[in-house]
C-alpha cells in the first residue's frame, strides 16, 4: 500500500465547502485507538492505509465518525462507480438476506444464471462461456490454465511457454505475479518458471518502439519457436503506467496468434469505456478470438457499469475455449458461484447505468 502514515493526530487547515467538511486534528484522537489496534494485529503492508476511518458513506461521499465528510476519489477500487449506498443495491442485497440464503456454492440458482446471461449479452458476440470467479488473482491463474492447457492440446507437452509483458500486473498470487513483474513482487518465488517470458511492452515510454515487429524480434533474440508458446496475456490498458497497447500492435498480435494456435488473453481489469470508450478490448480493438479476465471488480470488461463487488470476477471466452469438451473438469473452479448476495447484484449495478 506503500510507506506507513504517521498516526498522530495534528492540525490541518480545516476545510468548509459543499461536499468536504475536515475539522482539525486529523486523525481523530478518538480513532487512534482503533488504529493501534489494527497495527497490532495486521502485518506492516496494511500501515500505508490513510488514517481515516471510514464509518459511512452515500453516492460519492464518505464519513468518519467523527463530524469529518470525505470525498471518495478511490470509488472503491471501481466497485463503487455507480456511488456508494445506491437504493438499487441495497434492495437487491437486504432481499437477498431477507430470504436466508447467502451462499449455495456447488448447487445451481436463477440468480447465477441470470448474472451468466447478462454478461454473455453484452460480451462481444464470440463470446460464448462465462466463468465466476472470486479475484482477479484467481481470474489470470485460470487464464495460465487455460493457456497451458489449450497449447498442450493443440501442440503437444513442448508447447507450454507464456509471453507477458514487463510493468504489467496480473495479481500477487504465484502465477500471477511470474506473468506480472511490476516491481519486484515476484522475486520471493526464486525459482521463477522458465517457460514464462516477459516481453517489453509497447509503451512509447519505457520502450520506444510500439511496432509489431519488435514482439517478432523479442522472440528471434530469446531463440523461442512459435511452437513452443501457449499463449500470450497483456493488459489492454496498462495502469501502472498508464499506457495503452497500440491498436495496430493489438490487430498482429492477434494474427500472430491465430497462425500459430496461441491463445491471447486479454487481463482487462481497468479496460473500460472510461478509457478507452468502448466496452471491451475487442471491440477498441477491432479483433477477435481472445480470452477476457476481468480482474477484481467483476464484469467491468463488458459492461463499465455493471460491478456488483470487488469479490467477483470472471473469465469471458469463446465456446471452443470454456466448452467442457476441450477441457478437463478440474482445470476450471472456484467457490464464488455460491454467492448469491454477488450473482444478484449485476442486474441492479447494470440498471442504474443503464438508466
Amino acid at each position: 500500500m506503500g510507506k506507513p502514515f504517521d498516526i498522530t493526530p495534528r492540525d490541518v487547515p480545516p476545510v468548509a465547502t459543499p461536499f468536504r467538511h475536515i475539522r482539525p486534528p486529523v486523525p481523530h484522537p478518538d480513532s487512534v485507538p482503533i488504529l493501534e489496534t489494527l497495527r497490532r494485529c495486521e502485518p506492516r503492508s496494511m500501515t500505508g492505509q490513510p488514517p481515516v476511518l471510514w464509518n459511512r458513506a452515500e453516492g460519492f461521499q464518505v464519513w468518519d465518525g467523527f463530524g469529518n465528510m470525505w470525498l471518495d476519489w478511490s470509488s472503491g477500487v471501481l466497485v463503487a462507480n455507480a456511488g456508494h449506498g445506491h437504493p438499487a443495491v441495497v434492495d437487491s442485497i437486504r432481499d437477498q438476506c431477507d430470504r436466508g440464503l447467502l451462499h449455495n456454492y456447488c448447487f445451481p440458482s436463477a440468480e447465477r444464471a441470470r448474472l451468466v446471461e447478462l454478461l454473455l449479452s453484452l460480451a462481444p458476440p464470440a463470446v460464448e462461456k462465462c466463468f465466476l470467479l472470486t479475484t482477479g488473482s484467481e481470474a489470470t491463474e485460470c487464464c495460465l490454465k487455460l493457456m497451458r492447457t489449450w497449447g498442450q492440446r493443440t501442440g503437444g507437452t513442448p508447447k507450454i511457454g507464456i509471453i507477458a509483458f514487463h510493468n504489467a500486473f496480473h495479481g500477487r498470487t504465484m502465477g500471477a505475479q511470474q506473468m506480472g513483474d511490476l516491481g519486484d513482487g515476484h522475486r520471493w518465488i526464486v525459482h521463477l518458471d522458465p517457460a514464462i517470458h516477459r516481453f517489453p511492452f509497447p509503451d512509447g515510454f519505457r520502450n520506444k518502439d510500439t511496432g509489431f515487429e519488435a514482439f517478432e524480434a523479442e522472440l528471434e533474440r530469446r531463440g523461442l519457436e512459435p511452437s513452443e508458446i501457449a499463449g500470450v496475456i497483456t493488459e489492454t490498458y496498462q495502469g501502472a503506467g498508464p499506457f495503452f497497447l497500440p491498436r495496430e500492435y493489438a490487430q498482429r498480435l492477434r494474427r500472430w496468434c491465430d497462425e500459430h494456435k496461441v491463445l491471447l488473453c486479454f487481463d482487462s481489469r481497468l479496460f473500460s469505456i472510461e478509457n478507452f470508450g468502448d466496452l471491451a478490448g475487442e471491440f477498441h480493438f477491432y479483433i477477435a478470438g481472445v480470452v477476457f479476465a476481468a480482474c477484481h471488480a467483476g464484469f467491468e470488461v463488458l459492461d463499465h457499469l455493471s460491478r456488483p463487488t470487488r469479490h467477483q470476477s470472471e473469465i469471458a471466452a469463446h465456446g471452443k475455449i470454456g466448452d467442457a469438451h476441450h477441457l478437463p473438469v478440474h482445470i476450471l473452479g472456484g467457490g464464488i458461484q455460491g454467492n448469491m448476495i454477488a450473482q444478484g447484484l449485476a442486474h441492479p449495478y447494470h440498471a442504474v447505468g443503464a438508466g
